[in-house]
């Protein structure tokens, strides 16, 4: 892999410094020796379309699945539809008086367990360490698995992260475990202390303390129009934090639950044509992935 980049690297360093035909063909020819010498480098293509509109390269005409190269349309289309700088925001409900709390998501596909760590923190520091019902509405989601890879934040900023999402009919057996910190496992404690250590700013307690009675997940929210409700924000560290984390790892939950938040295949195949006339009726986008859609094999 480590060989293949340097290939592709010296051949855009010759496209730099040449003339845009001899760099063209230069290219050309340094990738397409390159994949004759690989095993199976022959089903491969590569392919670049000239001012004319026309397509060269080395097997360009050949069809071949797109696979994680789709991970890099999704991310050129979040970069171009929210900018690279833009934060998921989850809001967050309080009424004291009947201790319930309401989650309202925003299709977050960032939001992990670091991150409910930080609200519980957060949520101790406000006073708050028991409720006696949390809901989270259907735009919420949670996942699992993070990478050791924490920045600074506070209510109002976030973590970056990379996960394995978790699937919505799950939120509340997994927030109902999560939330009751006195049922936590030996490892959820061990993480719990590992990012208190890691935060320089702002410093996390050593530990937390949350009790929730009961845990929904509803259409609505019970809480909006009622006194006495208490409003906060916690966002997401900038997009392009997790994008660059997503492609680097190769992760095919987070891509695709970025394409289905930035509108899926339709909304894809719209921003395609409008935006570079790109597409027809015989192409197709399924997922953010590249990899098939569960039961369709459609990508």
């Amino acid at each position: 892999m480590a060989k293949a980049m340097k290939t592709l690297l010296s051949a855009a360093l010759m496209a730099a410094t040449m003339g845009q035909a001899g760099a063209q063909t230069a290219t050309t020819t340094a990738v397409a020796n390159h994949l004759k010498r690989l095993p199976d480098g022959s089903k491969s293509a590569f392919c670049y379309a000239i001012e004319e509109g026309s397509v060269q390269g080395y097997n360009q005409d050949k069809p071949v699945k797109i696979a994680s190269v789709m991970k890099l349309l999704t991310t050129f289309w979040a970069v171009e539809k929210l900018g690279p700088n833009y934060r998921f925001r989850t809001r967050i409900y309080i009424q004291p008086s009947n201790k319930e709390m309401h989650v309202e998501g925003t299709r977050d596909p960032f939001f992990d367990r670091r991150r409910l760590f930080l609200l519980l923190a957060d949520l101790n520091k406000l006073g708050y360490k028991s409720m006696n019902r949390v809901t989270f509405d259907e735009n919420f989601r949670f996942d699992i698995q993070a990478l050791d890879f924490v920045t600074n934040n506070s209510l109002s900023m976030g973590h970056a992260h990379v996960m394995k999402s978790v699937a919505a009919q799950d939120i509340k057996r997994k927030m109902t475990d999560a939330l009751n910190t006195a049922q936590w496992s030996k490892d959820r404690k061990v993480l719990y202390t590992q990012l208190a250590k890691a935060s320089a700013s702002p410093k996390l307690p050593s530990g937390v303390i949350f009790k929730a009675d009961a845990v929904d997940v509803v259409p609505m929210n019970p809480l909006a129009g009622k006194p006495g409700v208490v409003v906060f924000d916690v966002q997401s560290a900038p997009i392009s934090m997790y994008l660059r984390k997503m492609n680097i790892h190769s992760v095919n939950s987070v891509a695709d639950e970025m394409f289905y938040t930035l509108g899926g295949a339709d909304a894809f195949r719209k921003f395609m044509k409008e935006k570079y006339g790109m597409g027809s009726e015989f192409t197709e986008v399924w997922t953010g992935s590249g990899y098939p859609t569960l039961g369709n094999d459609r990508h």
